[in-house]
Formats: C-alpha cells, structure tokens, sequence
C-alpha cells in the first residue's frame, strides 16, 4: 500500500497499470490461456463430443462446401495456421499465413473450403485453417529436435500429413527446417513468398513432407542462434514463426535458440500478464549481423512476445506496420544497419520500479531524478523524483508524486532540493512547496501554496536566494507571482498579473527575476522585487510564436553545463540574445511562421525552413540555415530538415532528414552520414525519434529509436549499440528526452531509459568496452 505523497520516504513499490497499445480480440472470441510451445504434446480442452466431424469425408482441394450460417467451434489440437486465403495447389503465392494459433486455442469456425476450415480469428479477420489441426491425429505430433532436410528431386510438400492438396519441394530447393514430427513425416516451414503484402509481414507456412522423399537430414551443433550457429537466419525466423508461440518456457526457448546475448530487465510498457504490477519480466537479446531478436518474458519465464529486428532493404519493407496479428510477435524494420551491441560495466546502476528515468538536475554531490510510467495518451499514472549520490549511485531519498505535476531544482547553499507538487500528487488536494535536506530527504520548511486545479499548477522558478512561484491569470482571477526565502520558506514579495506572462529563469545562478509579458521583458530583485532594467519591443510577438522554454527548438538544457548568463529569448516579432544580468543584447532575428529555430550552445542559429509554405507545419519542402548571430548574417544553407544539432570543435552533428550526420561548421558540407539503404531513406517521413547526440573521446553516442547508438566521432561509422538501453518516446516527454536522457560530464556518461535503469558509465570503461571487438558477430 503506498505511503501518504506528503512524506518523504525511502524507495517503495509503485502500482503500474496493466495497458497495452494494442488492438484486442473482439469480445465472445477470447482466446485459450497460454499452455506452452506448440512443439509439446498438447491437452485436448474440449470433449471429442463438442468438435464437429470434419475429417469424415474427403472433399475435392477446389470445391467449396456451403457455409454453415452458424457459427461453431473447433480445438487446435497443435499450433495452428490462419491462411490469409485457400491454398491452391502448385500456387506458392497463395500459402500466406496471418499468423499461428496457440495450440489447445479455440477456433470460431463459420463454414469448409475443401480440406480447409474456413474461420475467423480472435482479430475479426476471415482465415482458413487446415482441417487436420483439430483432429485426433494433431495431438500425436511430436516435439524433435530441429533438423534441415534437403528434399529428393520430385518431392511434394504437403498441407498436412497425407492431404490432397501438396507444392513442388523445389519451393524450398536450399532445404528446410523441421522441428515437429508426426510418424513418417516431417513439418517444415516454407517462407513465404512474397513475404509483404498490404503494409503486412506474410508468415511463413507449415507444410509436411514425407520421410521417404527426404535426400538427407543435418543437425545443427547448437542453439539456432548461438554464437557458433551456421544455420540461415531466414531458416530460423521461420521456425520460430511456426513453434515460439506466447507461453514456451524460458527452458525451451533456451534450448531451441541457444544461450542469449544478454538477459535485461522488461519495461513494465511491454507487459501482457496479471499479477503484481511491479514485476518486471526479462529481455533476452540474440545478435547477428544480418539480423537481431528480442525475446521477452514474464516474471515466471513464460514467453510473451518476440521481435525480429531487421534492416529495411527492400522497397515492401518501407510501409510495413508491426502491429498487426497477433501483436505480441513482431518485426522492426530499421533505417540503420544492425551493428553488435556492447555492454560496458557500469560505475554503478540504480533500479526504480517506474520505467522512465531522466536525469532532471546535477550538483557536484548528487543527480535528481524524475521517473514516470511512460504510459501514452492520458493512461499517466504514476510519476516520483528521487535523488541519488553522484560518485555512488546510493538513492538518498525519494518522493512518489502520483498522476500530478511535480518540479524539483536544487536550492543555491548545493545541500537543499526545492520541491514542488500539485493538488493530484497530494492527498489533501493541495500544491506544496518543500524545502527537502539533499542528504536524507528530511523536510526543512514546507509551504501551502496556489493553484489547486491541476491544469492550472504553479510552476517553479529560482534566482539567487529565492525560489518563484508563478501561477497564471484564470476566469476571474489575476496571476501571481509568490517570490520566498529558500532558507526559510517566508514571502519577501507578491506581484499580480492580469494578463499572462512567463518567468524566463533556470536556476539559481540568475541575478534577476526575469519577467516577459507583452511587449516587456522586466528584471526585478529577487529580494525586493525592485526593477534592475527593462526592455521594450516595438511591436508584438506574432500570434503563432511559442514561449522560449518550450519552442520546438528549445535550446538544450544541459545539467552539466556552465551558464554564462547569456540566452535566446522572444522580445516581440524576434528572438534575441541577451545577457541576464545586463539586459544587452548581442543578437537578434526575426521569428517567422514558416520556421523553427534551434538556438545552439554558441550563440548561433540553426534555421529549418518550409520553402514551399507559409506556416512550417504545412511544408513539404525544406532547407537549413545556419545564422551567425554576431555577424547577423546567414553563414551557409542546404537542402533538407537538420535537427537535434551539437555543436562540436568543426563540426554540427544532427540528423538530416532522418539519418545522423556531421555538417561542416565552416560551409555546411556533410563530412559524414550514416550508411543506410535508399529504401529506408526512401520511408522516411516527418521527424525521426531521437534523443540529443552526446561526444565522449572519439565516439559520439545518440539515443535513436528505440536503441542508444554509437558512431566514431570523425568518420560517421556506425559501431554499436550499448545493450540495456530504451527508450519510450510519446507525445508529452519530448522535452525530457531531449534533455534528460543521455548526458555527459566530461568524465562520466549518465543513462536514463525506459526499463527502470539509470546508470553510470566511466569515460574510461566506455572506451575499453567500444574498442572491443566481439567475435561472435561473424555472422
């Protein structure tokens, strides 16, 4: 049971929802539950009294029989094939499978084609199974080790053992693999061919050849996916097509595939099981060099799903949609190649039971950490910060904050934490300002504070000794400005607003309180409230322009970075670079509809721009600019969308169009660009999810999709992929991926992710682990 928000407490279990984006079965059409590997001998469920008689009499392949116009049920005896249409003989295109059913799983049948049933699956989709798989003689199938059989001149392929209907063996001329038999005859899977249609992966087929039509039959040494396997890739994504369905043991996985690469803690997102929501499952991760798979399992080693990662290498590829039947057993087809994945020893790694982590604020002791469930489209539910020791990793303290808003920023004496929380992360329906000790979490001074409708919280700002409060003018109500002692929690000064406005401080090292509302930019004594100086624009902000802090093209908020006190910032119709302490103004340029602005670390401004429309968001066509905010001139543009820019000593590194790059910092000439496929180049559309390029010696790592990558830093090689690492990107944490992800000190690497993980990599053992090169990627 939690403990009341208001406490601050030592780390305890968090309730996470069981949630899925996913399509469901269509009620009265449930599935069976999960009773292992189709390989195994099966239960019958049903009496042989409930299944109607189809194997009775023989029917012609091609005539169809009526329909019945009831539905009625059937049992897969053995795991099932759904054809996407009837199988027509010597037709290999006609052999598409949708996917298989779970052996022991009820069928919904509505009607007989020939030796087929024709069904429609838990998905609502009309499919065709072969009548054999609910007779008597299913069950007698029998689990064998795999074997890949090369077939005699004229053999025949067959729907099941002694059917009708049968496929030249010359479908499968560089042999087959087998892992189930049945008396004299050997299952194999066939691919299929074409092996996309409509946006879909078609699955492979299970077909059934003789013994007596076998030329010669070879084992394979190990695992089919161990290190020293010599078996096709394409042969073993077929068998696990056809024999790893949701429920195989953690054992038989092991002992069809082999040892993993790597074994790493599930997302609490990918879950598909009941029980305690903080349990997590496990991810095994098999390597090759053509291809990658993921397994994931439940807390009792049950499989659950599985993921065939590929490169896009074919034009079919480009449109494909992972999610389609039956969700859990997937295919990923990447921009980027498959490089080997590294595991370097952490310095240390901390475990929460929420899946993101973010790296929220740094002091020279110790790291704040924000955390929350990842959950997409409303379906937040559980959030925390926690701080933890920077040379240890040991967490000092932690405080859940539920479904509400919640800020935290470390006080200006480096042993306080200010933390702010809404009415939704306090029982009592109150916001609260708390002062909290860095060391031991223990509530220094504590503050009930406005704003008790969630939507409309205070947010939390601090300039020299003080910390903001600023919460926005509502429906007959003005804003106000609260401005206390971070020692003592006591108002030093209040200021209303009737209309809104935006308090444009970072942290305690600004001088001033910096206020923007209209036209004015105002900076007051964080003491007294007295005005420093002011700025006045000439004319308003466009209608369409967006607050500096959370414009597309925010500039980074590195938590290890020096502040300089200079920053972008809106003042009317421009963005400007001005000096917080000041008020000067070292660089400006106009804000326009049809443009994003990334403001960059040095002062400079990368531009994209919509050459095509009038508002950015309508464009089709685009090109870059890189402005020189001292000069006030643009120095270089180019074709195409550059974004997530760094900075380097030459070079910007971003991603252009989709793929990463590295752009001269003199003229804007790509020195380097990931090696892709024309064909994934050619799936590109939109922004790509990605995470903030970070340069550490001589590699430079980016979180992109869903993997944290590696390239050598001077020519754009792509080298690996750090293994443990995830990330869930959605419609509210980009901001928090940008920033809170993936971040460097010089010396140390820290890793947020999406599995629960936070941890940190010495420079040093990130080197030794990156200049290894695995010897078991040879395939």
């Amino acid at each position: 049971m939690m403990k009341k928000p208001a406490s601050i407490r030592k780390p305890q279990s968090a309730s996470i929802p069981n949630k899925r984006d996913s399509r469901q079965p269509k009620p009265g059409t449930v599935r069976a539950g999960r009773l292992g590997i189709a390989l195994c001998l099966p239960l019958i469920l049903l009496p042989a009294s409930a299944l109607p008689a189809y194997g009775a009499a023989p029917a012609q392949p091609q005539q169809a029989a009526a329909a019945s116009t009831a539905e009625q049920s059937a049992a897969a005896l053995q795991a099932a094939p759904y054809f996407k249409s009837v199988p027509e003989a010597d037709d290999r295109a006609s052999l598409g499978v949708i996917y298989y059913e779970k052996s022991h799983a009820p069928l919904t049948v509505i009607g007989r084609r020939g030796e087929l049933l024709e069904t429609r699956t838990p998905f609502d989709e009309r499919a065709y199974v072969p009548v054999w798989y609910t007779e008597s003689r299913a069950a007698e199938a029998e689990e064998s080790d795999p074997l890949i059989l090369r077939m005699k001149p004229g053999a025949r392929l067959h729907l099941f053992p002694e059917s009708e209907l049968s496929w030249p063996a010359e479908y499968a001329s560089s042999g087959a693999i087998s892992a189930i038999r049945y008396g004299d005859w050997y299952g194999i899977s066939l691919p299929a061919e074409p092996g996309y249609e409509g946006g879909s992966v078609v699955r492979p087929a299970l077909l059934w050849v003789e013994s007596d039509q076998v030329l010669s039959t070879q084992a394979p040494v190990s695992g089919l996916l161990s290190a020293d396997s010599t078996v096709p890739t394409d042969m073993v994504r077929s068998l696990t097509e056809t024999f790893l369905t949701e429920g195989a043991t953690a054992d038989e996985v092991l002992k069809l595939l082999g040892e993993p690469f790597s074994r790493t803690p599930l997302s609490h997102f990918e879950r598909t099981w009941e029980g305690d929501s903080n349990e997590r499952g496990v991810l095994w991760r098999y390597e090759r060099g053509d291809a990658q798979m993921t397994l994931s399992f439940d807390p009792g080693g049950r499989l659950t799903g599985w993921n065939w990662i590929q490169p896009t290498a074919d034009a079919a590829q480009t449109g494909i949609n992972s999610s389609q039947p039956p969700y859990v057993l997937k295919y990923e087809f990447r921009t980027l190649p498959p490089v080997p994945s590294v595991s370097p020893k952490p310095a240390w790694q901390a475990q929460d039971d929420l899946d993101a982590q973010y790296l929220l604020a740094a002091s020279e002791d110790a790291l704040l950490i924000r955390s929350d469930d990842s959950f997409i489209s409303g379906g937040h539910m559980e959030s925390g910060i926690y701080a933890l020791d920077r040379a240890s990793g040991q967490r000092l303290w932690e405080r859940e904050t539920g479904s509400g808003t919640a800020d935290a920023l470390f006080g200006q004496d480096g042993r306080s934490v200010l933390l702010l929380t809404g009415s939704a992360s306090e029982q009592d329906g109150v916001p609260k300002l708390r002062s909290i000790r860095l060391s031991d979490g223990t509530v220094r001074w504590s503050r009930e504070v406005d704003g008790k409708e969630e939507y409309a919280s205070p947010v939390l700002n601090a300039a020299g000794t003080s910390v903001m409060l600023s919460l926005q003018p509502g429906e007959g109500e003005k804003g106000k400005l609260t401005v206390l002692s971070q020692r003592s929690g006591e108002v030093r000064w209040t200021k209303e607003f009737a209309d809104p406005y935006t308090v444009l401080n970072k942290g305690s090292d600004d001088p001033y309180v910096l206020i923007q509302q209209g036209r004015w930019i105002q900076a007051l004594d964080p003491r007294t409230g007295k005005a420093a100086w002011s700025l006045k624009a000439d004319r308003d902000a466009p209608a369409s322009s967006r607050s500096a802090s959370y414009a597309p093209g925010a500039e980074r908020a590195d938590p290890f970075a020096a502040r300089n006190g200079l920053r972008w910032l809106t003042l009317g119709g421009d963005w400007v670079r001005m000096n917080t302490s000041t008020g000067e103004i070292s660089g400006r340029y106009p804000i326009r509809a049809n443009e994003q602005v990334d403001r960059l670390g040095d002062g400079n401004l990368l531009i994209r721009r919509a050459s095509d429309a009038a508002a950015y968001e309508k464009g089709a066509m685009f090109q870059t600019v890189f402005y020189d905010a001292k000069a006030g001139k643009e120095v270089w543009s180019l074709p195409g969308r550059a974004e997530h820019a760094l900075p380097g000593k030459d070079r910007l590194y971003v991603l252009l169009n989709g793929i990463p790059a590295a752009l001269s910092l003199e003229d804007g000439q790509p020195l380097w660009q990931a090696e892709t496929s024309e064909f994934a180049l050619g799936g590109l559309n939109g922004s790509v999810p990605a995470g903030s390029f970070v340069e550490m010696d001589k590699y430079v790592l980016l979180p992109y999709g869903p993997d944290l990558l590696v390239f050598d830093a001077r020519s754009g090689k792509l080298l690996h992929r750090i293994d443990g690492f995830t990330v869930t990107y959605n419609e509210i944490n980009d901001l928090w991926v940008r920033n809170g992800l993936l971040n460097a000190d010089g010396k140390t690497l820290y890793l947020g992710s999406a599995n629960g993980q936070f941890t940190a990599v010495d420079g040093s053992e990130l080197n030794r682990a990156l200049d290894a090169e695995p010897d078991f990627f040879a395939h």
